[in-house]
């Protein structure tokens, strides 16, 4: 037992693998006309794929137990392209408010990369708002030194008040006396003439330059491929084969003395040979034909299971073949045929002693 849970731990693996591996071909449904003479196979074929999916095109097939050939096709679909608008601002900070000094600092266009939408935003060179920014001031003390001379008395009243420079007026602030000459009155030395030594200032009010904020809007559009497969509709039409004669029946004579060995320990063996006979034989398409991979047996619920088959699958195209006896129980019931997460409903319907269908799954 230890060697079946390996391989069915094996098995397990690969189906994992083979269940997130998507296949670029894909049949998505057949459908067969109520009078049987038409066949229409609907596949989901990727953009690379669909060379070799014409050049492997199947140009027959079975259904239901009928054969049809090979007529035409239609393609629909593919890859879409998804546009959207896109909108954004961008605000900057500039030191003049001419307009198209504005324009060729803010850029005319702006990159739109997201979630795989590319695009480009554009400016709206109508909506452009401009905010004045008032930056305040600073006072700088000018100052001027003035020298009178030759004055004959020391004596404010002879100094002016004010004076003027690059238009701007300062006030006297202090004053300096120097004696320039003296002159001896009787036995005395006197102060003759005097000079004022005169300083001025006052404040000079500069503004800072003012600056601008500016608020811009960009708008535009954005695409996005979106990949999509190409949808081939094949149609088929029947092929008319002539029914072989019937082959007479011949009944086998039983040997009664055979029927008491149903009872006891042998009669529980055939009971489970009967369980795990395996009675429908599985074959994968390759290099042109199909190749035998194994067998297996019905499941409940009429479920064949070909999960672990995919260990040894070249392609995803099946044959399956059931046994005589086997055809005889399913004749007229639906099956379901699964492969990892796969699901193809079918009905047996045969006029052949054993019934067989291709599939891709």
């Amino acid at each position: 037992m230890k060697w079946i849970k390996r391989i069915l731990a094996v098995c397990s693996f690969c189906t994992l693998l083979t269940v997130s591996k998507c296949f670029a071909v894909t049949l998505d449904k057949t459908n067969v006309t109520d009078d049987k003479l038409n066949c229409y196979r609907t596949y989901l074929v990727q953009e690379d794929e669909q060379n070799s999916f014409i050049e492997n095109m199947e140009k027959n097939i079975e259904v239901f137990g009928d054969k049809y050939t090979f007529d035409s096709y239609t393609i629909e679909g593919g890859s879409t392209t998804d546009t959207i608008d896109i909108t954004t601002t961008k605000k900057i900070t500039s030191r003049t408010n001419n307009i198209e000094s504005i324009i060729n600092q803010l850029g005319s266009t702006i990159s739109y990369n997201q979630d795989g939408y590319v695009g480009e935003y554009l400016l709206n060179t109508q909506n452009i708002q401009i905010k004045t920014n008032y930056n305040g001031f600073r006072e700088d003390l000018i100052e001027e030194t003035i020298n009178y001379t030759n004055l004959s008395r020391n004596d404010l009243d002879f100094i002016p008040k004010q004076t003027v420079k690059d238009g701007l007026t300062l006030d006297l602030l202090n004053i300096e006396w120097e004696v320039e000459t003296t002159k001896m009155i009787g036995e005395y030395e006197v102060a003759d003439l005097y000079t004022a030594k005169c300083y001025y200032a006052g404040k000079q009010r500069i503004d800072y330059p003012n600056t601008y904020s500016i608020t811009a809007e960009y708008t535009g559009t954005a695409t996005k491929d979106i990949p999509s497969p190409y949808k081939y509709t094949i149609k088929y039409n029947k092929i008319e084969e002539k029914k072989p004669d019937p082959v007479p029946e011949v009944v086998e004579e039983k040997d009664n003395k055979l029927l008491p060995i149903a009872g006891g320990t042998t009669g529980i063996i055939l009971v489970i040979i009967f369980f795990f006979t395996r009675n429908i034989t599985v074959y994968n398409y390759r290099d042109g034909e199909y190749i035998k991979v194994g067998k297996t047996r019905m499941n409940k619920n009429n479920t064949i299971n070909l999960t672990k088959f995919s260990l040894f699958e070249t392609t995803n195209k099946y044959k399956i073949e059931f046994s005589k006896g086997l055809t005889n129980k399913m004749q007229g019931k639906m099956i379901t045929i699964t492969k990892g997460n796969n699901k193809i409903k079918m009905l047996v319907n045969t006029d052949y002693e054993k019934y067989s269908i291709e599939t891709r799954i």
